[in-house]
């Protein structure tokens, strides 16, 4: 059932016309940190899309930085406001506004607005030791290779903050509060100039191109190898952004395991005193969290029968937070991550769906989905794949799904899929779309 793991479940809120209006005319300009919130009639709400407010004299407010890992932007001051691209740890702004909003538990909390339009619980921030600081310069990118992943290394005179966007094959990476005029690639030891394009020779860039947005900010688009993205992590090093992009695993010709060696993490829902949506059927009743677990070891099993190294993030009747499947998703680094639930609806319903978050991972979506329908025999509920702010969907170091595999509402439904026959079938479909999206996506 989803209703528990949504990061975001409410849809924006429309009224957007004050928030705009007040930002074009700078009458928030004057409010700092330090000062009252705005009263409650001029707080603002969540934007359809970022709106960089105009400000005449950005000098005059503070710098603040983030403090945590990963710091969530978002349309508004409301946690139910759409999320922005993370702002990694150390990343530093100026803070032009403070109102109230509420938080993850609907409570009321100090929000702040960053010079580049975004908002952030004022909690994740920390007051800048600094001087006053100017637009970032960067003349140099710079690559390095690791073992499952190629680096990009952009050397700022200030940690900005950023965006990211994707597409089949193309990242974008804008850097906000910088103006800069790129002049050379360093790929090996090797420096070569920056045109209007310039060729890498790592295993995951072809080529990028850079250009101005705005009057301070820069954008990146690099145009990638793989047909496939398989993740990418943005971090620090003082100034200095380093942006990882995966590189596609690889398999072996082993026809007996043609998972060997991929690394996969399923990730049964809910657990403990969570037991998730209930259902009853013939006069039993069943709790979604137990189907959970039980479909995930059938998984577990077909996946390493196929020679994949699977981690479950739990194998016992546990309830790992959210915070922690997260976790356990990114430190493994897998070729990819699904998340298994069972839904549940007040409305007669049936049928499997399929959430996904980054573009990433929505290939990966629609050929499970694909494979449930076509071999599974499922009904497919509705469209089927969704895009959804899943906490579970959301990290960006491999593409990550959630799979809703029924209804524990649907009696007929939760009878058919609490059967071991029905589970073992499912499992095997489930595990036979997995190994074709790799085996279609990966070097052989």
């Amino acid at each position: 059932m989803h209703r528990s793991i949504f990061g975001s479940r409410k849809p924006w809120t429309m009224l957007i016309g004050l928030f705009i209006a007040a930002c074009a005319v700078g009458l928030w300009s004057s409010t700092t940190v330090a000062q009252a919130p705005p009263a409650e009639t001029n707080t603002p709400v969540c934007a359809i899309q970022l709106v960089q407010p105009a400000i005449t004299n950005k000098s005059s407010f503070p710098i603040y930085q983030v403090i945590k890992d990963a710091g969530v932007a978002r349309l508004g001051p409301d946690d139910d406001c759409a999320r922005l691209t993370p702002l990694p740890k150390g990343t530093k702004a100026r803070v032009i506004i403070t109102a109230e909003g509420p938080n993850k538990s609907r409570q009321l909390v100090p929000w702040s607005q960053l010079d580049y339009g975004a908002w952030i619980e004022s909690s994740e921030l920390i007051l800048a030791n600094t001087p006053a600081l100017v637009n970032a310069q960067l003349t140099n990118v710079s690559t390095r290779a690791l073992a499952e992943a190629t680096e990009i290394v952009f050397p700022l005179s200030s940690a900005v903050p950023i965006q990211v966007a994707q597409a089949d094959r193309s990242f974008s990476l804008t850097l906000h509060n910088t103006s800069s005029t790129i002049q050379t690639l360093t790929e090996n030891n090797r420096v070569q100039k920056w045109g209007n394009t310039v060729k890498f020779t790592n295993p995951v860039v072809d080529r990028a191109t850079w250009q101005k947005v705005g009057t301070d900010a820069i954008r990146f688009n690099f145009l990638l190898k793989p047909k496939q993205q398989w993740g990418y992590r943005l971090r620090y090093e003082g100034n200095t952004l380093v942006l990882a992009l995966r590189q596609p695993p690889k398999i072996t010709s082993n026809i007996s395991q043609p998972l060997k060696g991929i690394k996969i993490v399923v990730d049964p829902g809910h657990g403990k005193e969570d037991s998730g949506a209930l259902g009853t059927a013939k006069g039993v009743t069943y709790m979604e969290k137990v189907l959970n677990l039980q479909l995930s070891t059938e998984l577990q099993q077909e996946l390493q029968k196929r020679g994949a190294i699977v981690t479950m993030t739990r194998s016992t009747d546990l309830n790992p937070s959210l915070e922690d499947r997260q976790v356990i998703i990114n430190q493994t680094a897998p070729a990819l991550s699904i998340s298994i639930h069972h839904n549940a609806s007040d409305r007669e319903a049936k049928g499997t769906s399929i959430y996904w978050y980054h573009h990433q991972s929505q290939s990966l979506a629609t050929s499970v989905l694909n494979y449930f329908a076509r071999e599974g025999k499922r009904p497919i509920l509705n469209s089927g794949v969704i895009e959804k702010s899943f906490a579970v969907a959301r990290p960006t170091f491999a593409p990550a799904v959630l799979l809703e595999v029924g209804f524990m509402t649907s009696p007929e439904e939760v009878f058919d899929l609490a059967q071991p026959a029905t589970q073992q079938r499912l499992a095997k479909v489930l595990a036979n779309g997995i190994q074709q999206w790799v085996i279609d996506r990966a070097i052989g």
